[in-house]
Order: structure tokens, then sequence, then C-alpha cells
């Protein structure tokens, strides 16, 4: 049977597929089909529904004259098709949660962030009080909980209306407001916005790699962005910019002559890759080689569902084996704030030079200015562009061989969340 890549499976997208020789593996063992994508034109992937979200309050109710039934509080809207709900989201850096109270607004729900005076755990609630629906977060923590700024109400972190300061003080069974459960790794609060039970900590993506290497290497920054979350998984999907945007990241077009190897792997991942030399060494790399050298070049992107990617470029001279070369590696992950704003989180570490602390500040300079100062203003343009269309392929874009991962990964979440929507 013919083979067919993600790009052309992606209903409607036409791509010439060719079957690579070249052939990986699943943690399994198992072969997996690498396939070289070469567009010839672009279609549409089909038009996702609008993002209709329904956020109500849930019932901390008083008596009142007339009874109603309770509103559920952070009740995902089931005809959202735009975000995976059973899925690990960063909503923060851990560095961000400490003794203030922090709102932020992920897949267009309004979260309070807060950790407890005395152990530091961190909590998430819905940032609505069942009352008046006032902002939780204009209040302030007491005795492991939060008040209400506006009349009171005390909430512990399992959600639940602990303290009435009005009248026989008396709490009712529905008094509550959601709570979602987070943990704390990696140097990030991750958080589940979907079914509490279908929480699994074994599901968080791996970024244990941030906690291994030298911390004086190590640094993280996070971006505020005025576009759709999947635009920006695009772009660190398809390393090609990099020529153009990027000038401590140029390959020497290394990313642009070949189509990427993509690979679909056991544990649900997609990996992007480009190899090749030799080259000049990226520029970030160049003073670690004598003038005039050339390289082989490794960059690879892992993929996890929804939107949490792993970045690593090895370098290694002549005759070195590109794992024993020289490693920077990256986190880039997104959490929608909304349809059209995204929360991004980046950070890295390297294996090289990690003694010398002005290269170290040029590094971490040298990586905030290229999202911040590049992809951003780049990313947020192509929204702009695009109005209020969500979906990139609605409106019938041009295919290049770069985009043959992202094309791949936009299909796999589109299942993803099919799935969920209909079990």
């Amino acid at each position: 049977m013919e083979s067919r890549c993600a790009a052309e499976r992606a209903t409607g997208t036409a791509f010439a597929c060719e079957k690579s020789d070249d052939r990986g593996e699943n943690p399994d063992g198992t072969a997996v089909e690498v396939l070289s994508a070469l567009p010839i034109h672009s279609g549409q992937l089909g038009r996702q529904r609008a993002d209709r979200e329904a956020t109500a309050g849930a019932g901390c109710h008083l008596p009142a004259p007339r009874r109603r039934p309770p509103l559920q509080s952070g009740r995902a809207s089931m005809t959202n098709d735009l975000y995976l709900r059973n899925a690990w989201y960063v909503a923060a850096l851990a560095g961000e949660v400490e003794a203030d109270l922090l709102r932020r607004l992920i897949l267009g729900e309004p979260v309070l962030l807060f950790r407890d005076e005395q152990s530091g755990a961190p909590s998430a609630l819905h940032d609505l009080c069942p009352h008046r629906f006032a902002p939780l977060s204009r209040g302030k923590r007491v005795d492991g909980g939060i008040q209400c700024g506006y009349h009171g109400l005390v909430f512990a972190p399992s959600g639940k209306c602990v303290l009435n300061p009005h009248g026989n003080g008396r709490i009712l069974p529905t008094a509550a407001v959601r709570a979602f459960p987070v943990i704390e790794r990696h140097g990030m609060i991750w958080i589940w916005m979907g079914e509490h039970d279908l929480a699994d900590p074994s599901r968080i993506p791996d970024f244990s790699y941030l906690d291994a290497a030298d911390q004086r290497t190590r640094g993280a920054g996070y971006l505020p962005t005025r576009a759709n979350y999947q635009l920006l998984t695009d772009n660190i999907l398809d390393a090609s910019h990099a020529d153009y945007l990027h000038a401590l990241l140029d390959s020497d077009g290394g990313t642009r002559h070949e189509a990427p190897r993509v690979q679909e792997l056991g544990d649900g991942s997609v990996e992007v890759s480009w190899t090749w030399g030799p080259a000049s060494p990226m520029k970030f790399l160049s003073h670690m080689y004598a003038p005039g050298a050339e390289v082989h070049t490794r960059l690879a992107v892992r993929w996890h569902a929804p939107s949490a990617m792993h970045l690593r470029i090895s370098s290694a001279a002549e005759g070195e084996e590109l794992d024993q070369g020289l490693q920077a590696e990256a986190m880039h992950i997104m959490t929608p704030e909304t349809a059209r704003q995204t929360h991004y989180f980046y950070g890295g570490v390297r294996s090289f030079d990690v003694a010398n602390d002005a290269y170290t500040a040029a590094f971490l300079e040298g990586a905030r200015r290229a999202f911040a100062d590049e992809d951003k203003p780049m990313i947020e343009a192509v929204q702009a562009n695009m109005g209020d269309e969500t979906d990139i392929f609605a409106m019938r874009p041009l295919g290049l061989i770069g985009d043959a991962g992202g094309v791949r990964v936009r299909e796999r979440l589109r299942r993803l969340i099919a799935a969920e929507r209909h079990p």
C-alpha cells in the first residue's frame, strides 16, 4: 500500500510523499516509517469551530429568596474544539508563584495560582467566587486557603468553602469552586484542565534534562504572545526559518535544503529532525571551533501533546559522534490563553563552556532576543494578518518542505481532540 505523509492525510494539503530509506525505531523497538514530504500545494485542513467556551460559577450558595440549580464553576465546554482538555499544561514558571496570588487565563478560563504559606505547595482554583463572581485573586491567603476580597468567604485548596462569616455561618454542601490538579516539576507548575480523575502525573513530559544540567547555564523566560498557540508550535517545528530570522541559529542552509525527518513515536510524541554537514557551525557555537572549521550538526524537536517541545542541537567535529559533541537543549511550551493569545514558556541549558559567565550571559540574552524580539513580533504579525481566524490551513497557505513536521503534529493533535470529544 502506498504510504501517505501526514501532510496529505490532514484532509486537504497535497504533498508528493516519498518513502525514505532512513527508518527509526519506536521506544518498543518497532520500526518507524519516515517520510520525506515534498509539498505541491496546500489545501484546506478543515475549519475548526469557533471558541465558544461557557464559564459559569459553582455553587457556594448562601440562602436566597429564590432557589436556583447550582452553577458549575469552571466547567469545561465540550463544544470547544480548539483545545485538548485532558492534558498537562504549564500554568507558570515556579518562580512566578511565590507570596503573591497569580491570576492567569488558561484555555479561556480564569485560574488563580497560589502557594501554601507553610509548605509552599502550589494550588489552583477557578478564579471566580460563586457569591457575586468576584475574582478570588483580588483576595488574600488565609490559613492555607483564599479569602474572597469582596465578602470574606474562604475557600480551601480543595475548592470547598470553609468559612462563611455571614449570618449563622451555614455552608451548603454545594459551596465550592473548581480546584485544578497541579504539580510542580522541572521548575514549572503544571495544571490539568480536564476531568479531575484522569489527571495522571506520569503523563507530564520529561524535561528532567533541565534539572540534570549544570545550573550555571540554565535560563528560562515567559512571553505572553498575541497569537494562536499552534502558530507558535509550527514555528518551533520548522527550523528552516532560522536562517532568515535568527542570526545566531543560521544553519548554513542545513534546515532548508532537505525535508526534515518526521517520526511518530510509540509514546505518542512526534520528532522532527534535520542532520547536515560538513558545514560551518551555527554562529552561537563558532567560538568552540577553530576558524574555518566544518562540523556535523543535528537539530531535533520532540513534540508532546498538546504543545510542549524539547529542542536539542548537537554539533560534532569530523570523526566525532554527534551524541558526544556539543549539546544545547531547550524547552518551548505553549499554553493557550485564548484562541488568539498564548502563554509562551521557554528555557534551556548547554553542555559546553559552562564556567564562562560572560558567554552564559550572552547566550541567555541571545535566546531571549531570538524569542522576544524576533519570533514573537513575526508570529503576532501573522496572527494580525489572519484576523479572527485561528486555523492557518483554513486560509489555504502555500506549503514548503519545512512544514512537514508541523502538519504532522497538527493532524496528531486534531485526532486527539476528536477522540476526547467523541470517545
